[in-house]
This record gives C-alpha cells, sequence and structure tokens, in this order.
C-alpha cells in the first residue's frame, strides 16, 4: 500500500507538466535500490520534484502542490509534508509580512507611552517624526542598493525595529 500511495504522488505530480518538472520529479521507485530516498524501515519516502519558474514566482505552483499533496496527507495513517527553497522562502516571507504589521499596530500604544512620559502630545511626536525621517531615509538608501544587490525582505522590518527604537529612545 505504501507503494502504492508514493506512486500515486509521483503521478499526480508528473500529471500537471505546466507547474512542475515532470523530468526532476522522482521517487524511490525509480532508482535502483530506492537511492537513498526511502528509510530502512519503508515508512518514510521522499518524492522529489522541481518547480518551473523562479523563487520570486513560485506562490501559485506551491500552491498546486499543496493541493495536490493535501488529498493524501492524513488518508489512510500517512503524513504527506512539502519542503524545499521556495516552501521555506514563502514561509519567511510571510513570517516577515506578518511581523511588519505587528510593528504597525504597536505605534498606537508607543505613542500613548510617550504621550504619558513627555506630558504634552506635541512633545510626543518629536520622536516618533524622528524615527519615520530616519526609516524613510534608510528605506530610500537600501532602494538605492536594491539596484546594485539583493536584499533580503527581513531588511524592511530590521529598518523599521531599529528606526523606531533609535527615534523613541532619543
Amino acid at each position: 500500500e505504501f507503494r502504492q500511495r508514493t506512486a500515486e504522488i509521483v503521478k499526480d505530480l508528473r500529471a500537471h507538466p505546466d507547474v512542475f518538472d515532470v523530468r526532476k520529479t522522482t521517487s524511490y521507485l525509480d532508482l535502483p535500490g530506492g537511492g537513498g530516498l526511502i528509510s530502512k524501515d519503508e515508512h518514510t519516502a521522499l518524492v522529489l520534484t522541481a518547480l518551473h519558474g523562479t523563487l520570486t514566482a513560485s506562490e501559485q505552483p506551491l500552491d498546486v502542490m499543496r493541493t495536490l499533496l493535501g488529498k493524501y496527507n492524513g488518508r489512510d495513517g500517512y503524513t504527506v509534508l512539502s519542503g524545499g527553497v521556495a516552501s521555506v522562502n514563502q514561509a519567511l516571507t510571510r513570517a516577515a509580512e506578518s511581523d511588519l504589521g505587528a510593528e504597525v499596530r504597536v505605534l498606537p500604544v508607543a505613542f500613548l507611552i510617550l504621550v504619558a512620559v513627555c506630558g504634552a502630545v506635541l512633545a510626543a511626536f518629536v520622536p516618533l517624526v524622528i524615527a519615520f525621517i530616519a526609516i524613510g531615509v534608510t528605506f530610500g538608501l537600501v532602494t538605492l542598493l536594491s539596484n546594485a544587490t539583493h536584499i533580503s525582505i527581513f531588511a524592511a522590518n530590521v529598518i523599521t525595529a531599529i528606526g523606531l527604537a533609535v527615534g523613541i529612545d532619543y
């Protein structure tokens, strides 16, 4: 039954040549001796595939893959997981975007604390204005730098966090 399930997964992946590189979609069933893609107890196996397109354009292929694998996960006691560079990149990008949203939601709380500490609304705006100027200038510089080299998506989180920290701590 395990062999059959593995063969079904590979067949489903190969049925989408527009999404997956069929030549690079393989399992232990395709390799002599399993090619190191199956555990000794034959309860765990790797199915290798490659997505078409670039890493930044992998959202749609990943959704197709998750849909395909989702119909096998949990069925008859099997666990089916996906992994790889594209999956990790997507998870990190979503985490960075979520963190950036949290930083923005904290601003009203920071403002209220500044009003309490400074004793005046106008005085509370000074550190935030300094922070926003620092963040804006840094984003401008990083945008120029990104024309020459790759900049991680986490740069936005770091710029915002340090800009707010330095501006408010001023």
